[in-house]
């Protein structure tokens, strides 16, 4: 599998960066799961290939741009709540618009929210350590919206969730 780099620029508070970041990449298909931790993985997702999630190239890019806009014009100043306040506001946006949000889409929103923590100088550990609290949070904020990948079913109902809800904790 390829390694394919992607640049953003980042603009906030009259100073532009730009942002580099690489995730390996098959075909018109991006690698996201490099930080999601493997029991979140879910073997019945038919992008999950290998023990790993993927996405489509132009949804990534999409994704990640919107995510940095948004960061861009939070009300924080750091780059974790800033980026934070953005991914929340793609979740609640997603979920205005289809009024659910299935749980393979909510990882793969926080695995580009990790590849741009990544991309700004989080170390891979420290964003590891993040991950499932964020899923937590999600998951706590969210939980009428939040649905199993294939049944549609309320992902309350779930074995993972009662996983996430008795070993992880928020933010």
């Amino acid at each position: 599998m390829k390694t394919k780099v992607y640049s953003f620029n980042y603009s906030k508070n009259g100073r532009t960066k730009r942002i580099v970041l690489s995730a390996p990449f098959n075909g018109r298909m991006v690698q996201t799961s490099r930080f999601t931790p493997v029991e979140l993985l879910q073997p019945v997702n038919p992008l999950f290939i290998g023990g790993a999630q993927y996405e489509d190239e132009q949804e990534f890019i999409s994704d990640c741009q919107k995510l940095i806009h948004l960061s861009t014009i939070s009300q924080y100043d750091d780059l974790f709540h800033s980026n934070l306040e953005a991914l929340f506001a793609i979740l609640m946006n997603h979920v205005e618009k289809f009024k659910r949000l299935l749980f393979n889409d909510l990882l793969t929103y926080i695995d580009c929210f990790s590849y741009i923590l990544f991309a700004h100088g989080f170390s891979e550990a420290q964003v590891k350590q993040l991950y499932p609290g964020v899923v937590k949070m999600a998951v706590d904020q969210l939980p009428y919206f939040l649905k199993c990948q294939y049944t549609l079913m309320p992902f309350t109902s779930s074995f993972l969730y009662n996983n996430i809800v008795s070993h992880y904790k928020s933010l």
